[in-house]
């Protein structure tokens, strides 16, 4: 994790170009009706290294893909929950089809006390990575430990009840979203210091990948398959660029149209990303409102979040009771601080406690 927080200290701007392309689309089930809904895409650029020497970007990938074809419904209303399971007595799903480990899919819940949450349905088998469980069956998902493991241990508790509305999303892994070498120019190797390598914190936990030449692997004992690994929505990675081009990905999808909810770890490291398709400020993204945060006068006594400015220098924050203030001298006030669009929010929190917040943020623009 040390090494993570060195990383993020260091890196440089994420170059982030947004545009809205906004459309009338086809959105339901058997009952299709035609709703307006923003479609766009986010450009990012995953900065060259040297070739000797790696630079550190943090990417997100935000907007909500809708692009699949599935038997059954991909909006529809639940009739039943348990601590792990939401079901529909009409979704019509093909078993297994929501659950296989290479295209890993997700459900949202856009109404009631949970509206803004957005759970990983598990995969059937632990292949590439995949995060394993009960495969979905004609009418029921259990949701992973992705999930799960980051304080949602029951999700009647979390606020899902039956006659909310749900809607299914398909889910980018390593392999789909970061590609490989004859795809996107990752550099690949057989370790961290000869290729290119991305971080994801999993359950509070920093994880480490690469590409070795033939798939993407975990840096662990026996280089386990990552190809399926889940990059999900609300959070992001740090990408540490060996090769000495940059990357230039393009994240495609639908705005989002619900607030969010999702879990800030209580201690250490969350990697937040910037979720809606619009510049934000560090006083509207309000982490300060998030259970457990702890402001100070002083900034060495408070939680902190790093951000990069337009001209990739790196400042650290902190909130003091009353408003944002910049690490630096003075303190300058810091409230209206701008968050771009895609771009990503290290999150550092002190202490030692266990376990997780929710963080809820309101839609930020009127549909």
């Amino acid at each position: 994790m040390l090494s993570l927080v060195k990383e993020i200290i260091n890196m440089k701007k994420l170059n982030v170009a947004l545009a809205i392309l906004v459309t009338a689309v086809m959105a339901g089930n058997a009952q299709t009706s035609v709703n307006s809904e923003a479609v766009g895409y986010v450009n990012v650029k995953i900065a060259a290294g040297t070739g000797t020497a790696k630079k550190v970007s943090y990417v997100s990938l935000p907007l909500l893909d809708k692009g699949f074809s599935i038997t059954g419904k991909t909006l529809g209303t639940i009739t039943g929950v348990t601590s792990t399971t939401i079901s529909d007595s009409t979704a019509g799903w093909t078993a297994g089809a929501l659950s296989s480990p290479a295209t890993p899919f997700l459900i949202g819940i856009k109404s009631g006390t949970a509206i803004g949450r957005i759970f990983h349905i598990a995969s059937s088998a632990a292949t590439g990575g995949a995060v394993s469980g009960t495969a979905n069956t004609a009418t029921t998902v259990t949701i992973s430990s992705l999930d799960t493991g980051s304080g949602i241990t029951d999700l009647a508790a979390a606020g899902v009840a039956v006659g909310d509305s749900y809607e299914i999303y398909a889910c980018d892994t390593l392999s789909t979203a970061l590609g490989s070498p004859s795809t996107t120019g990752v550099t690949s190797g057989a370790s961290v210091a000869v290729a290119d390598s991305v971080v994801l914190v999993v359950n509070g936990s920093a994880v480490t990948y690469i590409h070795n030449g033939t798939r993407w692997s975990k840096v662990a004992l026996g280089t386990p398959d990552a190809s399926n690994v889940p990059l999900l929505p609300n959070y992001g990675f740090a990408y540490s660029r060996l090769g000495n081009t940059d990357i230039n990905l393009t994240s495609t999808g639908y705005v989002p149209t619900t607030a969010r909810k999702l879990q800030i770890k209580n201690s250490g490291v969350s990697l937040l990303a910037q979720f809606f398709p619009v510049d934000s400020t560090l006083q509207s993204i309000a982490l300060q409102n998030t259970p457990g945060w702890v402001s100070n006068a002083t900034a060495a006594s408070a939680d902190k979040v790093i951000l990069v400015n337009s001209s990739g220098v790196s400042s650290t924050y902190f909130y003091n009771g009353t408003g944002w203030k910049r690490v630096a001298l003075g303190t300058p006030a810091a409230d209206t601080t701008a968050i771009p669009a895609g771009s990503m929010i290290f999150i550092n929190k002190l202490g030692t406690a266990t376990g997780y917040s929710t963080l809820s943020q309101a839609l930020p623009y009127t549909l």
